[in-house]
């Protein structure tokens, strides 16, 4: 079946282009907020908090490093994977005449998901920080839920126009 779509060369929109700028931004985010203060971090760091969002589990300072890393490999898999969309498996026939438009939503799916993994390791970069620090910084509710839950909508709107427009 794979053998029967068209690889297509597509050209990135203006907002295709804007996704990857966010998700280059954010690698680098998560890198810098390491990076900028790992000689100030004490030994110990939390690395697991409760729903309420106290501490619970304490580890190595080398801990800090598992955001950058995991936003790293997921970001730039997403990114890579965003090249390939014929690739990809769909549930539903590609066909000549639907491959454009399909492939232009599935590669603007997987550039928003890079976006979404790597802001979402950003800010739990920014939090192990500043509780590592002493700072207490806790994002408010919304923003948790809003970096927790976009994932999910993005698959979800996917799912949903990719579906319409077969």
């Amino acid at each position: 079946m794979l053998q029967n779509r068209p690889a297509l060369p597509l050209e990135p929109s203006l907002f295709d282009r804007t996704l990857q700028v966010l998700l280059g931004v954010g690698l680098f985010t998560v890198m810098g907020i390491v990076a900028s203060s790992w000689s100030r971090l004490p030994a110990e760091i939390p690395h697991h908090f409760n729903l309420a969002g106290q501490v619970d589990a304490w580890g190595g300072k080398w801990l800090v490093l598992v955001p950058p890393a995991f936003s790293l490999v997921l970001g730039l898999g997403a990114w890579w994977l965003a090249r390939i969309p014929h690739r990809y498996n769909y549930p539903w026939p590609i066909t000549e005449e639907n491959a454009p438009r399909q492939y232009r939503m599935a590669r603007r799916f997987m550039f928003g998901l890079g976006v979404c993994i790597t802001w979402m390791f950003a800010t739990l970069a920014l939090v192990i920080v500043s509780e590592a620090l002493g700072r207490g910084f806790r994002p408010s509710l919304g923003v948790l839920l809003a970096v927790c839950l976009s994932p999910l909508a993005l698959v979800v709107g996917y799912l949903i126009r990719a579906s319409n427009a077969r």
